[in-house]
């Protein structure tokens, strides 16, 4: 099983390379943006485009615990916030079976491919919005499927939505 723990700041690739180091499966999506940074010049300011990774959903880390021995390591990790947890209060476990869908999306190193691959929804569909937002707690129906990928939901039987899912994690 998998669970989900939640880092301190931007910290996500920092405590993947900690947990790994430790012999942890940890797996960290991420997207390649192209970033304008300062480059070292004298007497004048030089700007260029650079590649960086940015982890998909902020803070947010996958990682494998097969027994208390491993969930124990993940929490006395250096930056790990907290595990995302039940409504019973133990840490939320993905099935494997989940993190091979979110897995599929992504090259071996964790690099999304797609972002319509992250999610596998289609019109009809019924969903819950478990945290993180105003519609916390509510049901949903899922209407259409935008371009860009983002989901088209209705809310309540009156309220249209338009949820981005790399936007809801942060």
């Amino acid at each position: 099983m998998w669970t989900v723990l939640v880092t301190v700041g931007a910290t996500e690739f920092l405590v993947r390379d900690r947990l790994v180091a430790l012999g942890l499966q940890v797996f960290c999506p991420y997207t390649v943006e192209k970033q304008r940074v300062k480059a070292p010049t004298r007497g004048r300011t030089v700007f260029k485009a650079v590649d960086t990774e940015i982890p998909r959903w902020p803070r947010y880390l996958f990682c494998r615990t097969e027994d208390d021995a491993a969930l124990a390591l993940v929490k006395a990790t250096r930056d790990v916030n907290y595990l995302l947890k039940s409504a019973e209060g133990e840490p939320a476990l993905l099935p494997d079976n989940v993190m091979a869908k979110i897995m599929a999306g992504c090259d071996t190193s964790g690099k999304v491919l797609s972002r319509a691959l992250l999610h596998d929804f289609s019109a009809g569909d019924l969903l819950r919005f478990v945290a993180g937002s105003s519609f916390a707690n509510r049901s949903a129906l899922v209407i259409g499927i935008e371009q860009n990928g983002a989901v088209r939901v209705m809310v309540d039987s009156h309220i249209k939505a338009i949820v981005d899912f790399k936007d809801l994690a942060a």
